[in-house]
């Protein structure tokens, strides 16, 4: 992948990309490939590229939300400075070859996806989230599956702030947490890999309803999440994960940006 392709185009197209067809990955193979310089091509010569026809090429730009190859190449210019990737046999577990690549196996793709979180927080929407934390008298924290880890995470240092904040645990609470009430000072801090977990999505539409403002922390993209989300503070997605199936090192992102909500609402309180 080159390091120049704009995260925000590099997000879409992995959001979009296991719905694609076969045809439309091999644009977005290329795509991906090119980085910054698809400004160089157009709809013949990106075809020619992917090994695919000219209206693939088309279809495969409205499949990821832009109208054609005219706002793909906009969107490859709004580029910021990108950190180094990792390098391609640190990205994948099958390619170590040796015991002693484990170590900066980790380390480099942790430090990846956390120079990539720093790119996708908005400062604005950052502190948009703390100043609703720091006027709520009640702080509810939705998390399913593994960022229930995230969720713990936050409970346990909002409550050492002195906070009034309970935790959605598990399955068994979805019903009571269903008939709470709430007022429009009262947050949701709902967190969700993906953005569309339903249970998450229960519980969040439930507390809106009722009055509450959600602060989610969610993939950036296309997803349910983020556009019920009063504030959406996007973290790190890579698909399936950089171990298939597992989002462990992925975990890092929403972790990272709990902290700048307990150091951002720990900071206000002093003030």
């Amino acid at each position: 992948m080159d390091e120049n392709l704009p995260v925000s185009l590099n997000m879409r197209i992995m959001r979009k990309y296991d719905d694609l067809t076969a045809s439309e990955k091999k644009v977005a193979d290329a795509v991906l490939m090119l980085g910054e310089n698809i400004i160089d091509h157009n709809i013949a010569s990106l075809a020619i590229e992917s090994r695919v026809s000219e209206p693939t090429v088309v279809r495969f730009c409205r499949s990821i939300g832009l109208g054609g190859i005219k706002e793909l190449k906009k969107a490859a210019l709004q580029s910021t400075i990108a950190e180094s990737p990792p390098t391609s046999s640190s990205m994948d577990l099958n390619k170590l070859e040796t015991d002693e690549q484990l170590i900066p196996f980790v380390i480099d793709n942790l430090t990846f996806i956390l120079n990539e979180t720093k790119k996708l927080i908005r400062e604005d929407s950052l502190q948009k989230a703390i100043e609703l934390l720091s006027n709520t008298t009640y702080v509810k924290i939705v998390g399913y599956g593994g960022s229930f880890i995230v969720a713990r995470h936050i409970h346990h240092y909002l409550r050492m702030a002195g906070m009034h904040v309970d935790l959605f645990r598990n399955q068994e609470d979805y019903y009571p947490t269903m008939r709470e009430q709430y007022n429009n000072s009262d947050v949701i801090i709902a967190i969700s890999y993906s953005g569309n977990s339903n249970i998450v999505l229960d519980l969040v539409r439930d507390a809106k309803a009722k009055g509450a403002k959600v602060i989610g922390i969610t993939s950036w993209g296309e997803c349910k999440l983020n556009s019920l989300a009063d504030v959406a503070l996007h973290s790190y997605y890579n698909g399936d994960g950089i171990l298939p199936g597992i989002h462990a090192f992925e975990r890092l992102s929403q972790m990272a940006i709990a902290d700048m909500l307990i150091a951002g609402l720990y900071k206000a309180k002093q003030k």
